[in-house]
């Protein structure tokens, strides 16, 4: 077991796993587990895990503009997922409708 760059690397002589937080890294050091904080104009709603290849932080815009949200922007800023909109109504809205989202999935 080795320290290399504030990750363990654990491995043979021709693989080696690197492991952070208790969580193993693939080759391009991304998490397989991948955790966006969710943000409705400054307020925490909650966090999505992407747990797939095929999951998008972006889906997120996705599910809002399909539950009928048009005025809204959506923004990442490293693990930080920020909605905001000027509409006071659609963002009290959009939070309930994310924190069950999120609850769930």
């Amino acid at each position: 077991m080795v320290l290399f760059n504030n990750h363990w690397s654990f491995g043979g002589l021709f693989s080696t796993n690197y492991y952070q937080n208790g969580e193993m890294l693939d080759n391009g050091q991304k998490l397989y587990h991948d955790r966006y904080h969710v943000y409705v104009n400054d307020e925490f709603v909650g966090d999505k895990v992407l747990l797939t290849e095929n999951n998008r932080i972006s889906d997120l815009e996705g599910y809002l503009r399909d539950a009928g949200f048009k005025d809204f922007k959506a923004t990442l800023e490293g693990g930080h997922y920020l909605i905001s909109s000027e509409n006071r109504l659609d963002s009290v809205e959009m939070k309930n409708h994310l924190a069950s989202y999120l609850r769930i999935r």
